[in-house]
């Protein structure tokens, strides 16, 4: 895999060394990471009602940032027997 960024110093054209790249890369994946367990997170208190179906929930969303395959796979689990039971020990573990 081709490098595509180069990272330099702040006003330097010297680059960045091996540790340094490595603690950007952990701290970015776990930016991401965060960052998409919020928007999830968000996204079901948004749209999701465990009293309705797959195809209900999946036409009600209007976000334009959604795909509506992959949501659908997404309602799938949060109503299957397994994520119910996990949301619900989750919630009194709270």
């Amino acid at each position: 895999m081709k490098l595509k960024f180069q990272f330099q110093l702040f006003d330097s054209e010297e680059g960045v060394d091996e540790a340094t790249l490595k603690y950007v890369k952990k701290w970015v994946l776990s930016y991401m990471n965060t960052k998409w367990r919020q928007w999830k997170n968000e996204l079901k208190s948004q749209i999701f009602d465990e009293n309705q179906t797959v195809e209900h929930i999946v036409e009600n969303c209007k976000d334009p940032r959604v795909n509506l395959d992959q949501l659908k796979t997404l309602v799938e689990y949060w109503l299957s027997s397994k994520a119910m039971e996990q949301s619900a020990t989750n919630r009194s573990n709270r």
